[in-house]
């Protein structure tokens, strides 16, 4: 690891916003080369620096980071919401599980991240997955199912 990559990762947690701006578009355009301190900065003490590393690696898109951002998911809000959104933009079927996990799973009060997970989901094109969570009796999984699919035809 480059003390420049230290340096930009240490800066996520800057007291001015414009310099953790900067260490985020910095570590982005490290790629790969980021990617191994930006799984260390997951377990960092500060919540700000672990979602902003989530983000990152979603970013990236590196398929190494699944399982660390995995770990995320029994995290407060911040965190979680923004493990999952990371772990649906990494084009690899390893973070399905996850994402399936989390649309049946997430908590009765986080609707919004069984979204970002049924989105994910139709983002990398699962929509079967999605179809048959139409069916659940989980009310909750059912109106984000249906909301993903609906979508679906719109996502990138």
């Amino acid at each position: 690891m480059t003390d420049d990559i230290r340096q930009w990762v240490a800066d996520l947690n800057h007291v001015e916003p414009l310099r953790r701006w900067q260490a985020m578009v910095a570590l982005r355009e490290g790629g790969a080369a980021a990617v191994p301190a930006l799984v260390v900065a997951l377990r960092h003490a500060e919540v700000e620096v672990r979602w902003r590393a989530a983000v990152l690696l979603g970013w990236v898109g590196d398929a190494s980071a699944i399982e660390p951002l995995s770990a995320l998911l029994g995290e407060g809000y911040e965190v979680k919401i923004n493990a999952v959104w990371a772990l649906g933009q990494v084009a690899d079927t390893a973070a399905q599980p996850w994402l399936l996990d989390t649309l049946r799973n997430a908590g009765e009060n986080e609707p919004d991240i069984r979204y970002v997970a049924a989105l994910a989901l139709a983002r990398q094109h699962q929509l079967t997955a999605l179809e048959d969570a139409l069916r659940s009796d989980d009310l909750p999984v059912y109106r984000v199912a249906h909301a993903a699919l609906a979508a679906a035809a719109y996502l990138v």
